[in-house]
């Protein structure tokens, strides 16, 4: 008689399987995830690189815009000392109001210049009464407006005078300013 032989199953060992997915556990959290990290933040510092990188161009642009505008002041500096200029220049005011209007009918009752003598931008102050026919109060105010220093006329009174004929004579009252820039006392 024959014996009968079991067959015996093989016994499954799950050793090697166990100890291939501990080994790429490991792996993805010790090697894989570190880098996955290390390039999210570096994509992330990219990010933020082309932010700044950008602002320092617009910032660039602006510069080299200011610095155009510059040079056309530049040019222009000698005009723009005729307008505002370094020193109060008052004889040059009240040559401006005595004689270089030259017009006839023109009498000045009153000049007051008040120079402010600080370092920056500052005002003269110039108040001014006068009696004027029509045609020579025109050439005034025409004069002032077209003159090369800048002047600005804060008040500007005009009435007709009490004993006033047919040249029809006005009482001019004006409050003129010009400007000047110290740069140092």
């Amino acid at each position: 008689m024959k014996k009968k032989t079991k067959k015996k199953t093989p016994s499954k060992d799950y050793r090697l399987t166990s100890f291939i997915l501990l080994t790429i556990t490991f792996f993805s959290f010790f090697a894989i995830r570190p880098s996955i990290t290390l390039i999210l933040s570096l994509q992330k510092e990219k990010t933020e690189y082309e932010k700044i990188n950008q602002v320092l161009e617009n910032k660039i642009q602006n510069i080299i815009a200011a610095q155009t505008k510059y040079m056309e002041v530049l040019n222009k500096k000698d005009l723009i000392a005729e307008v505002v200029p370094n020193s109060p220049e008052i004889e040059e005011v009240q040559k401006l109001l005595n004689t270089d209007l030259e017009v006839s009918s023109f009498s000045i009752g009153q000049i007051q210049i008040k120079p402010a003598l600080k370092t920056g931008l500052n005002t003269i102050t110039i108040n001014l009464s006068a009696v004027t026919n029509y045609q020579d109060l025109n050439k005034f105010v025409n004069y002032i407006s077209k003159s090369r220093r800048l002047y600005t006329i804060n008040d500007l009174s005009i009435s007709k005078e009490d004993s006033a004929t047919k040249s029809a004579l006005l009482n001019l009252t004006t409050n003129l300013n010009t400007y000047y820039y110290l740069e140092k006392l």
